[in-house]
């Protein structure tokens, strides 16, 4: 029994570094105070797409060019010919399960199960290609 509450606190120690890290801040840890339950859902794309290592296994074959980007991932977000360099990006977003009490003592709160979502974050994928179209880096 002993160990299991060591293992809950360590648990709950690690939840409230990762929101802090995550910047859930300050209406996180109040509801964390109050509540039965948060529960970490992880991060969910919430604007463009995330390209999977399989969509982008193509890229390493020997001489993938600009063209055969463009083709497999579609149009991307940026394109600059001075730089020769594409942008694809997205966003995710991190979302927790808050689970609150329904009573404090004997009086009933009324409240229900909701999803919180935290700050979103955009993430980019660059691909530079040389004079002739073939990508180099990514």
């Amino acid at each position: 029994m002993g160990n299991s509450r060591n293992t809950t606190t360590s648990a709950l120690t690690t939840l409230v570094t990762r929101a802090m890290a995550g910047r859930v801040g300050l209406a996180f840890l109040g509801m964390l105070s109050i509540s039965r339950c948060v529960i970490p859902l992880g991060s969910k794309v919430t604007a463009g797409h995330r390209y999977c290592a399989d969509e982008l296994a193509f890229l390493d074959l020997r001489g993938t060019t600009r063209d055969e980007v463009i083709a497999s991932l579609g149009p991307p977000l940026l394109e600059s010919q001075d730089t020769q360099t594409l942008v694809y990006e997205w966003e995710q977003t991190s979302r927790w399960r808050f689970v609150p009490p329904d009573h404090i003592g004997e009086v009933p709160l009324g409240t229900h199960p909701s999803v919180l979502h935290g700050s979103p974050q955009q993430w980019g994928l660059f691909f530079a290609y040389d004079a002739r179209g073939v990508v180099f880096a990514h």
